[in-house]
Order: structure tokens, then sequence, then C-alpha cells
């Protein structure tokens, strides 16, 4: 975990952050200083000019979550949305930008300290196949479209906030370093921010903040883990008639999925295992060759899911063996190949970290009460690795994610922005006084 040496009058302000649940700090003597010093901070002059920049800019904000979710970006083919991202990095002044091997997209803010060093993230990507038609249309205050919240008003707030730290006293904030991650969704498999640990910015960040979606209530804290896996039982196949009694993988992968569908799992902590895709065969009178199916497997804590993991193990095994000995190897023998295709890190913020009750913080300026919560999202890989790390909405509200008629509403969508801004102004001056 990182350590902040310099904290002087920060440590003054520390002891303001109680390590306690959420619901019980509210109302606590030095929870409500700590809110007073958040509203202190956003009446200083250049921070108040730069949200006050952002509220006006709103209609630019929006423009830009329309532009955004109108350009293809299905997961592993997220270059045309980069170089518009790269684009508007450009446009707004910041320094050090590139496109990585990886196809994510960073550039650097400077500051007038050298820490603490943000890193704000957003995910490109989204789970549409090439082709989908993915234009927004309003509906009276709605904008409805593919992926029109996730993510698109996470990039356009990761935007705003650019245009309104510009706007700021660079002796207020540390360098902040903006990032555009691929490989979010799906198989993706956290990729593009896997790689910014392994090599790029991320292994210097003192924080990290991810901006995924819309809302203001929840503050994910915890990173939900998950391994994904393609299971393929293969066999001589033959006609449905004729072979009839040569092993079947699709006889295979029915006996797997009914004993993956039959485990037991905890309720706390909460525990799912989800058989979302199977496939296999040519015809309706042969007996496939192949059959697979691909299983998502999830847990709030690592170890209740390495459990998960081998009672899956178990199952499938099992499911080959049962069909192995039901029809016999006289006719051929029945196989079984288990590839790993995700595998995202779990991993929890300490509830008395500062970016946690920061983040707690600023939230409440706006009048709601923050829910921590567990999520899927790119903040689980510095998580993992002990960095401090949130993923936040970006304001406004929205629904029907991964769905045609996926919807947003700007309704206080503002709020999204200044809480992002503030949220970094506050880690500066806490940390780095």
């Amino acid at each position: 975990m990182l350590t902040h040496p310099r904290l002087v009058r920060g440590l003054a302000l520390l002891h303001l952050l109680p390590a306690v649940p959420v619901s019980a700090a509210v109302g606590d003597a030095r929870v409500q200083e700590l809110d007073a010093e958040v509203g202190r901070l956003a009446r200083r002059a250049s921070v108040a000019a730069a949200l006050r920049a952002g509220a006006d800019e709103e209609p630019r904000v929006l423009a830009w979550q329309e532009t955004v979710a109108a350009i293809p970006a299905p997961t592993g083919d997220e270059g045309a949305r980069a170089r518009w991202l790269q684009r508007q990095f450009e446009i707004l002044g910041l320094e050090e930008i590139g496109i990585d091997g990886t196809g994510n997209v960073v550039a650097e803010l400077p500051g007038g300290r050298d820490r603490p060093r943000a890193l704000v993230t957003a995910h490109l990507d989204h789970i549409f196949p090439l082709g989908t038609d993915l234009t927004p249309r309003r509906e009276g205050s709605r904008l409805i479209g593919p992926g029109i919240h996730d993510n698109a008003r996470g990039v356009a707030v990761m935007l705003a906030a650019v245009a309104a730290l510009s706007r700021v006293d660079p002796d207020l904030r540390g360098p902040v370093v903006f990032a555009g991650t691929v490989g979010e969704e799906g198989l993706g498999d956290l990729r593009g921010m896997k790689a910014l640990f392994a090599g790029g910015p991320g292994r210097s960040a003192d924080y990290v903040v991810n901006v995924d979606g819309a809302g203001l209530d929840r503050v994910v804290t915890r990173g939900l883990g998950s391994r994904r896996y393609r299971v393929t039982y293969r066999g001589p196949g033959g006609h449905s008639w004729n072979d009839f009694g040569t092993p079947n993988p699709a006889n295979a992968l029915g006996r797997a999925v009914s004993r993956i569908a039959a485990l037991p799992l905890p309720a706390q902590p909460r525990t799912s295992v989800t058989v979302g895709r199977l496939a296999g065969g040519t015809s309706i009178n042969a007996i496939p060759q192949e059959a697979w199916f691909e299983a998502d497997l999830r847990s709030e804590d690592a170890a209740t899911l390495r459990e998960v993991e081998r009672a899956f193990t178990d199952a499938i095994v099992a499911a080959l063996r049962e069909e192995r000995a039901v029809r016999g190897e006289g006719q051929g023998r029945l196989e079984m190949d288990v590839e790993l295709v995700g595998d995202r890190p779990a991993g929890a913020l300490r509830p008395n970290a500062l970016l946690a009750r920061a983040a707690r913080a600023v939230t409440r300026r706006f009048g709601v009460e923050p829910v921590q919560a567990v999520s899927s999202t790119d903040a689980n890989v510095p998580l993992s690795m002990g960095v401090e790390a949130v993923s936040l909405g970006g304001g406004g509200v929205g629904g029907r994610s991964h769905t045609l008629e996926e919807w947003f509403d700007p309704v206080a969508g503002r709020n999204g922005i200044e809480r992002l801004v503030l949220l970094l102004l506050l880690l500066a001056e806490v940390d780095a006084d």
C-alpha cells in the first residue's frame, strides 16, 4: 500500500476521516468537519470558477457523450474511438499524449507539485458487434442508444474534468494522467488497465479514479473477482441413427451444465456461477463432434472464488466421466479441453483509506449518502495490487445497460463532473500539503 510521507496539514485532516461504516458516519462531528473542508475547497476562487465553467459546458459534455457513443468500439477493435479521444486530448491541451501498444489513449495534465500522482481512467469499449447501429436518439430528456452511459458517459466526464482542472491554479493539484482504456468489457479481461500497471503510468500512481457509467450514489471500493472458462467436449461424431451410442459431446455439455446449476453457493460472501454461452453441432440429425460452453465464476472473496473454481472443475470432469461410462469408448473417445479466457483479480480498498474517505466526503457534498459497492471494473487491477482505487459514476441517471435500449438522463449530471474534480483536488490538498 502506498504511503504519504508529506502529510503536514494533511495529518490534521486524516483524523477527520473515521474508519467506520458509512451508515455510522452520518452525523459524526469529524465527518462534518471534513465535509466543511470540501466546501472551503469548492469556494476557492479558481476552483469555483472551474466548477462554474464545467456546469456552463454541460451541453458540450452531452455532445461529447453522443459523439463517442456513435463511434464503433467493440472490445478488441477500439481504434476509431481511441483516435477520437486522442484528438480531444490534443484540443484540450494535455501533454505526453499517445496511444500505447495495447491501444490505451494516455495523456498528462501537469501539476504544480510532483505528488500525489493521480490516474483517471474510463474504458472505451462496448459489447456490441461491428455493424450495430449506435446512433443515439433523444426522447424527452433522455439519450437512448447502445453504450450511451456505459461508457460514453465515463469518457465524456473524463474530458470535462480535463477542461475544468485546466482552469485551476496548478499549485492546487499534482499531476493527473488521463487514460481511455481498452478491453474492459467481456473477454477483454481488463487488458488495457493491466497494461497500464505492467509497464505504463499505473506503476507511479498514488490514486486511481475510474469513471464508469452514470449515477452518483455508488462508490465502488471492492473489486469483484471473476474467472471465466470455455469448456469444450469433443468426440468422433456421426449419424444420429447409424452411429447412435457414440459418446456425445452435447450430452456431456448438458450433464456439466446440470451439475454446475446445482452447485451450492454461499449467500455471503455473495458468489455466482453463470453459464453464459453454449453451442455445438452442425445438424439436427448428427452427433456433434464438438460442443462448448462459457462460464463466468464470481465472488466478493478471493478464497471463496478459489473454492467455487475447484467445485466447477469437479463438475465438468464428472460430466466427462459420466458420458464416457454411459456410452463406452468402443466407437471413439470423448475428450475435454478447458481454457481460461478471463481472469479479473479481486481486491478491496480499506474503509479507512484516504481515497475511500475522500470519495465519500465529496459525494456527500451533493446531498447524496454514498453507498460503498462491489463491482467488476477497471479498478479491480490496482485494487488487487494494493493501490488505492475507486470506481465512480459520472452523474445523471442511466438504465438498461448492455442493451440496444440503453438510456441516459442528464438530470443533475453536472454533479458527476464536479465530484470528480473536487475529489482530485481534495486528494492533493490532504496528501501533499
